[in-house]
């Protein structure tokens, strides 16, 4: 039996949450004292009931990690608010 919670989406719907929710915290990040943001899971198997098992933002193809369109949507949005085009190390912008 699947047990759904109601926000089940599609990995293009995944992309799209990220993609707002991004921006939406950095607005407020201060009014509501936000250091930081961690993803809770960045790899997923895509294979059982469980919905956290689908929250990844890659998810397992043949023992391989596949980024699905969240992991690019969280990348974009991440770099864009930090005023990035690229990144090859986490603590500066490469130019």
């Amino acid at each position: 039996m699947v047990r759904r919670q109601g926000y089940e989406v599609t990995e293009r719907g995944q992309a799209r949450r990220v993609a707002a929710i991004l921006p939406r915290l950095a607005k407020v990040r201060r009014r509501y004292r936000i250091e930081g943001l961690y993803w809770y899971t960045w790899m997923s198997y895509d294979a059982t009931d469980y919905d956290f098992d689908y929250a990844g933002l890659r998810r397992h193809n043949g023992g391989n990690p596949v980024p699905k369109p969240a992991f690019h949507a969280f990348r974009r949005a991440a770099l864009r608010l930090e005023g990035c085009r690229l990144k090859s190390v986490a603590t500066r912008c490469d130019r």
